[in-house]
C-alpha cells in the first residue's frame, strides 16, 4: 500500500515542493532585509512536510482549498485544516526527533 500511495501523490508532492521551495526562497530574501523569521519558519516547515510525509498513507495537501460556493465548505474546510495540522505536528515531533538523534550522534564521534 505504501508504495500505491507514494506512486500516486508523487506529482502532488513535487508540485507542493515547488511551491513551498518558492515560499521558502522569498521568506530568505525578506529576512536578509529585516527580521522575519515567521514566514521563513512556516516555510520550512511546509518543506518538511512534503519530505517526511508519510508514504503509506493519503496525502493531506498543503495548499488545497475548497471551493467558497459548495454548501459544505465550512465543514470541509475545517476538516482538512483538523487533518493537517494533526499531520503536522506528528511531523514537527518527528523532525525534532531526527534532530536529537543527529545531535547526540555527532556528540558521539567526538
Amino acid at each position: 500500500m505504501a508504495i500505491e500511495f507514494g506512486k500516486k501523490y508523487r506529482w502532488v508532492r513535487f508540485v507542493e515542493r515547488k511551491k513551498a521551495q518558492r515560499l521558502y526562497q522569498k521568506a530568505r530574501k525578506i529576512q536578509d532585509k529585516g527580521n522575519r523569521t515567521k514566514e521563513l519558519t512556516t516555510a520550512r516547515d511546509m518543506l518538511r512536510y512534503i519530505d517526511y510525509y508519510p508514504k503509506n498513507e493519503k496525502y493531506i495537501s498543503l495548499f488545497k482549498n475548497f471551493d467558497k460556493n459548495h454548501p459544505q465548505y465550512e465543514g470541509q474546510q475545517r476538516r482538512l485544516e483538523r487533518d493537517r495540522s494533526k499531520m503536522m505536528q506528528r511531523i514537527k515531533k518527528q523532525c525534532r526527533e531526527i534532530d536529537e538523534e543527529r545531535l547526540t550522534n555527532s556528540e558521539n564521534i567526538e
